[in-house]
């Protein structure tokens, strides 16, 4: 099944552009979020993820957390491109599927654009 995907300029313009299209569910639901960046020694890829297992709950608003995912990920390695798995939940409802999904993916190369994907089914 494929995913919608829209192109942004930014990690932040993709962001706020995902947390406003929640409208009044991001006030009655809870963000949990898993970030990977990919990079490689030699010729072989590595991928480290925060948390390693599971999800994270995050309250930081849409400018500051693309700061924080900027400027965090594994230092001294030649990272090519970060994906950031963002799902909304019911605050009284956290072990049940998400309100909506949204997975951004974003190369490092020069003038590379944000993807944003977002689904409205459960995948996890």
């Amino acid at each position: 099944m494929k995913f919608p995907v829209t192109y942004f300029p930014s990690l932040t313009d993709a962001l706020q552009t995902a947390f406003s299209e929640l409208g009044s569910i991001e006030s009655q639901s809870q963000a949990l979020i898993k970030i990977a960046w990919y990079y490689k020694v030699g010729n072989i890829e590595n991928t480290i993820s925060f948390p390693e297992s599971g999800y994270v709950s995050i309250s930081l608003p849409p400018e500051r957390l693309a700061k924080f995912i900027e400027r965090i990920g594994p230092p001294g390695e030649d990272i090519f491109k970060y994906t950031i798995e963002l799902g909304f939940y019911k605050t009284s409802k956290i072990n049940t599927p998400p309100l909506v999904f949204f997975r951004f993916e974003k190369s490092l190369k020069p003038n590379s654009k944000v993807s944003l994907f977002r689904k409205n089914i459960p995948i996890w």
